[in-house]
């Protein structure tokens, strides 16, 4: 079983879905299964470099707020 450090960075890694976030940051979500998304809240600096600010679960996806979508 991944420690929740490993989810958050998958999350990073391959994340379902991409959001706009506030200040230049962005929001990779994880659907974690029924109505849970892992929101990790990151700022990338360049196209190799960046660092995560927060992390937090979610009860509903901000559908508005989609700049990217993993394809299935």
């Amino acid at each position: 079983m991944a420690t929740f450090i490993e989810t958050v960075l998958d999350a990073v890694q391959a994340p379902e879905y991409i959001l706009r976030g506030y200040g230049g940051t962005l929001i990779a979500v994880l659907h974690l299964g029924g109505r849970s998304y892992l929101n990790v809240v990151y700022r990338e600096l360049s196209r190799t470099d960046g660092f995560i600010i927060t992390a937090r679960i979610e009860r509903q996806l901000n559908k508005s707020k989609i700049v990217w979508r993993r394809d299935n």
